[in-house]
């Protein structure tokens, strides 16, 4: 994977040096001209990405113990986040990576494109104003390709995840509708209804999804397959939330219905 494709704006002498690169969007790791790098323990390694997911800003002592111990055992868990961060820099700063003690709390001084969180925010951000489909689906790919897993994939508990990943899986989700709807616009039509096929069984509520692989199925000759699948989302609607689809996926279903190719999307 081209990483110079996810963030075109490196500086080209900075991209040849060797660099630390982290890794949150699944196990937590860090890497250097691809050796991987000892990061210590679970905790250990869950207090580096809580501070990775926010590069070179001051994260409080009173958060991190908040996030890592749900505020449980505040002087305890003190001494113990000195003792974690003591242990990290041992460990990090032959690198050249550094962990700052600001005020009350610590910060990671790193590039904020060096974390692949901050990448794949990047290129998700930058991607409509890609006019070209083909190379808009292309970033689109390699954001989505830095995904190993979910959120601090073997550090966090769910509850943790749900605090501090749940932006970045919905973004994750935001860059899957992106690239269905730019490879739409280049004709990749049975593609899109592979890709989106497990997405959607996941997030029946989340229309969007629903609405691009009812145009992918249409547009692929597969009428009766694109209703069908009108017909499953505005069930787990209707069960599970008690709700109606609304205009948008309606007005899509009603096209398909009238055999309306050039009104579908």
């Amino acid at each position: 994977m081209s990483l110079t494709r996810v963030v075109s704006t490196w500086d080209t002498a900075e991209a040849a040096n060797p660099r630390v690169e982290f890794g949150l969007l699944g196990p937590v790791e860090a890497r250097c001209e691809g050796g991987r790098i000892p990061l210590g323990r679970r905790r250990e390694r869950c207090l580096l990405a809580l501070l990775l997911l926010e590069p070179g800003r001051a994260v409080p002592m009173h958060r991190l113990v908040d996030l890592m111990w749900n505020g449980a055992g505040r002087d305890r868990a003190h001494r113990s986040v000195h003792t974690f961060v003591a242990r990290l820099r041992a460990n990090l700063r032959p690198y050249g990576v550094e962990i700052r003690t600001v005020a009350d709390g610590y910060a990671v001084d790193v590039p904020a494109h060096t974390v692949d969180a901050e990448r794949f925010r990047g290129a998700v951000a930058s991607a409509p104003d890609v006019p070209d489909p083909v190379e808009r689906a292309n970033r689109l790919a390699d954001a989505l390709a830095l995904w190993r897993g979910p959120v601090m994939a073997d550090v966090a508990e769910e509850p943790l995840r749900s605090r501090v990943g749940t932006g970045l899986a919905e973004l994750q989700l935001v860059a899957v509708e992106m690239k269905a709807d730019a490879d739409l616009a280049r004709g990749r039509h049975l593609a899109v209804v592979t890709d989106l096929d497990p997405v959607v069984e996941r997030h029946r509520t989340r229309e969007r999804l629903t609405e691009l692989r009812m145009v992918a199925l249409y547009r692929s000759g597969r009428q009766v397959d694109a209703l069908a699948e009108y017909r499953r989302t505005r069930d787990v609607l209707v069960d599970e939330l008690g709700v109606e689809p609304g205009e948008a996926l309606r007005r899509l279903q009603r096209q398909i219905l009238a055999g309306r190719s050039s009104a579908v999307l």
